[in-house]
């Protein structure tokens, strides 16, 4: 598939042919990584995934499509077969379990070999992923260095073969950023068609089914895109029966949000299955219950959790925190950007990707915001210290990588362009490389 998709037409330029087998090589790989994870990894993944395993499991057998947390249990990871007595936490919207109950039904398969099953659905959800994020990246029209620096920012991210391997809701909330990243940036390009108001308006209504921090950086997303197109075009951007109707479909992904908020008070709701859970780890960690850090202490903690938490290997050893500084790099480089694409945004409506990069950081530091005040509230609540993972921020995965993406065109010369891209796709690589073997 990869050798005909890189077949050039007589007219095709051979920098786009490059580029093209490039995005098409980058995304072979990551679907096979995911495929080698979902078919030899253990199971359940340290990722939640007996508990995300356990709600589909349970909408499979009971075809309840809106069950009770209450309900809900947790199967024995050792005999999949048999439910233990554990309440499940997980506190989510049953769309993505309805979807994985859906696709199993007509199998009639035993629970043991529902997990390849589902598996290989959510790798087939993370490979859509994917493609949808690298398109946007050759409908950008990059130079050749910055796009290549995009697709590896984009595909080696150590995270996400695994969360794409395996049974999580993650995967359903990543499909929803997507499509609204590529819909929103599109609609920041000029294009307006029914397809592009749609693909943004699904995108924000999957995220909703998935999980409430997915739409709210989908929902803060769209709402920004919008803003910049009102402020450029005026009101009339959005009187269109296709805008219209984004904006009816796109509300609908907080209609499970609103029905949490009225059944049980918040739009988050603290399970009986939390509540066990949490007991259980600070029973094993008394230090964390007997203790509670300041605001600005746990502000640093928070943003070095962002970091550290970055590989699904936690780094304990030294060599393993200094190989951090990789990603650190890459991350610094994307804040220059995002700062440095403010006044371009501001100022003028010929630079998309600026607008897309500055709206989608916007998106996850109100995210940030709202999630360091949640969880900083568990933590003076109860001591708990965890909670604060870089994958909450992967449905806006195409933001930072398309700031990196940006600078390197700000660069002028190729050669200081390939020389940024370079710096970016080497730490990239490295830390890709070693951060399971040291």
């Amino acid at each position: 598939m990869v050798a005909a998709t890189c077949t050039p037409s007589p007219h095709a330029k051979p920098a786009s042919v490059a580029l093209d087998c490039l995005f098409w090589a980058v995304l072979t790989f990551f679907v096979l990584q995911c495929l080698g994870f979902a078919w030899f990894g253990y199971f359940p993944n340290p990722y939640d995934e007996a508990a995300h395993f356990s709600f589909a499991l349970h909408v499979l057998q009971t075809g309840d499509l809106l069950p009770a947390f209450a309900d809900l249990r947790l199967v024995d990871p050792e005999a999949v077969t048999g439910w233990t007595d554990r309440p499940n936490y997980l506190n989510h919207p049953s769309g993505y379990y309805a979807l994985m109950a859906a696709a199993a039904a007509p199998f009639e398969l035993p629970p043991a070999d529902l997990i390849r099953l589902w598996r290989l659905l959510n790798v087939a959800l993370a490979a859509a992923v994917v493609a949808l994020i690298l398109r946007l990246g050759r409908d950008a029209g990059w130079s050749a260095p910055a796009q290549a620096a995009f697709a590896v920012l984009v595909a080696l991210n150590p995270a996400l073969p695994v969360l794409g391997s395996i049974v999580s809701n993650d995967n359903l909330a990543f499909l929803g950023g997507a499509l609204t990243c590529l819909g929103a940036f599109r609609l920041l390009s000029g294009k307006r068609s029914a397809g592009v108001w749609m693909t943004a308006a699904a995108g924000v209504l999957l995220a909703g089914l998935a999980k409430l921090t997915a739409v709210l950086l989908c929902g803060l997303l769209l709402a920004g895109t919008l803003a910049w197109l009102i402020a450029s075009e005026g009101p009339a951007v959005l009187r269109s029966a296709s805008a219209l109707l984004c904006l009816v479909i796109a509300a609908l992904g907080l209609a499970p949000y609103l029905l949490f908020l009225l059944h049980h008070g918040s739009a988050a709701p603290f399970t009986a299955g939390q509540a066990a859970i949490l007991e259980s780890r600070l029973a094993e960690i008394p230090a964390w219950r007997d203790s509670r850090l300041d605001f600005w202490p746990y502000v640093g903690h928070f943003a070095r959790s962002l970091l550290v938490y970055w590989s699904p290997v936690t780094p304990i050893r030294p060599p393993q925190v200094a190989l951090l500084a990789l990603p650190a790099i890459v991350l610094g480089v994307s804040v220059i950007a995002v700062l440095a694409a403010l006044r371009p945004a501001w100022r003028g409506i010929g630079d998309p990707t600026a607008r897309f990069v500055v709206g989608g950081a916007a998106a996850m530091a109100v995210m940030a915001a709202v999630h360091l005040e949640f969880t900083f509230a568990r933590h003076q609540e109860t001591g708990w210290l965890r909670g604060v993972y870089p994958r909450y921020y992967f449905p806006l995965l195409a933001v930072l990588p398309a700031a990196c993406a940006w600078l390197i065109e700000r660069c002028g010369r190729p050669s200081r362009r390939w020389a940024l891209a370079g710096l970016l796709i080497a730490a990239t690589v490295i830390y890709y490389l070693l951060h399971r073997r040291i």
